[in-house]
């Protein structure tokens, strides 16, 4: 997640590496909401708030910055 965060403040610089990390970031915690759902656990709020701030990053970074 770290890497992810970094490379969302790359993007700053370079568009596309801030692309990459925002759709590794998405595909992350849509990964942990659905490890978590299949084990029977349902305590998801806090990976859905990550995924849900991710999915904002990405669609703002490429509407600003266009895909890469």
């Amino acid at each position: 997640m770290a890497a992810g965060s970094a490379g969302l403040l790359t993007g700053i610089v370079v568009p596309w590496v801030g692309t990459a990390a925002g759709v590794g970031l998405v595909l992350y915690f849509l990964g942990a909401v659905g490890a978590h759902l299949r084990v029977g656990d349902l305590r998801i709020g806090a990976a859905l708030v990550f995924l849900a701030l991710s999915v904002a990053v990405l669609v703002l970074g490429i509407a600003v910055h266009g895909v890469g």
